[in-house]
Order: structure tokens, then sequence, then C-alpha cells
């Protein structure tokens, strides 16, 4: 029974899963890269990409640890006035 790309794939990226030494699993991703080179010409990835704004006089917009923006704590906003800008 052959298998098509996706399953030996799917199964290959198990193995590399499941390799202890970080050697072997490196030579199972090198193999399993190999796999996808020879079977898809293109492979089509997604990654949002969010712009935020915030003016040099608002305060308290953090950057979380993962790299995240954003206003966890609305609470947490404050405007510094009489400030050179």
């Amino acid at each position: 029974m052959q298998q098509d790309g996706q399953t030996a794939f799917g199964e290959r990226i198990d193995t590399a899963l499941g390799a202890r030494e970080a050697t072997a699993r490196a030579e199972k991703y090198r193999e399993t890269d190999g796999l996808l080179a020879e079977k898809h010409h293109a492979v089509f990835l997604y990654h949002e990409t969010a712009l935020e704004l915030c003016k040099p006089w608002v305060r308290g917009y953090t950057v979380r640890p993962e790299g995240l923006t954003g206003v966890a704590d609305w609470t947490a906003l404050y405007i510094v006035s009489g400030q050179k800008l």
C-alpha cells in the first residue's frame, strides 16, 4: 500500500518528535524537509501581523513577554501632561 505525501509527512514528523537525542531529531527533520521539497512545490503559511499605534504621551501600554502588545488592563493607561514631545 502506497502512502500519500501528507500521511508520510505526518508520520515522519511524529517519528522526529519521538527522538530523544537532538542530533537524531534534527536528522529526522532534515529527512522530512526533503520529503516536503520532493512532493510539494510550495508551502503556503499564514502569519497574521497586527500593527498598533500609540501616541507618545499615552503610557501604561505594555509589550508582554511573548512579544504581543496591547492593553490587558485598561486601568493601567495614563496620559503624561506637560511633557515635551
